[in-house]
């Protein structure tokens, strides 16, 4: 693991920051993105960022979500519709019992 960091704090190294910065980028200028809110373009880059992880539904706590945004889940459920609106998302749901959140990425042709 210590490959991957540099000698300064154990950072991830310069590389690795710069790849993941261009990826940043490249998500969030895609012209359906660039028209949301800045709270839109975090969310659908942190749903980017999950999706590797998981082969095709993804699903995390709704509350974690809210969590890691910073706002509260009426907020959240309000960027999902925008999302799903401009064809980022194909749909979402959250499950009644566990409020899970799961979300399928609208594929892209």
């Amino acid at each position: 693991m210590g490959w991957l960091t540099d000698s300064i704090g154990g950072m991830p190294s310069r590389t690795i920051r710069l790849r993941a910065a261009d990826w940043a980028l490249r998500v969030t200028r895609q012209d359906r993105v660039r028209a949301l809110e800045p709270s839109g373009r975090v969310l659908a880059l942190g749903l980017m960022a999950l999706a590797p992880q998981v082969a095709h539904d993804m699903f995390v706590s709704s509350a974690w979500v809210s969590h890691i945004f910073g706002v509260d889940f009426e907020t959240v459920a309000h960027e999902l519709d925008r999302l799903v609106e401009i064809g980022f998302l194909s749909d979402w749901s959250v499950d009644p019992i566990l409020e899970d959140l799961t979300w399928n990425l609208a594929s892209v042709d």
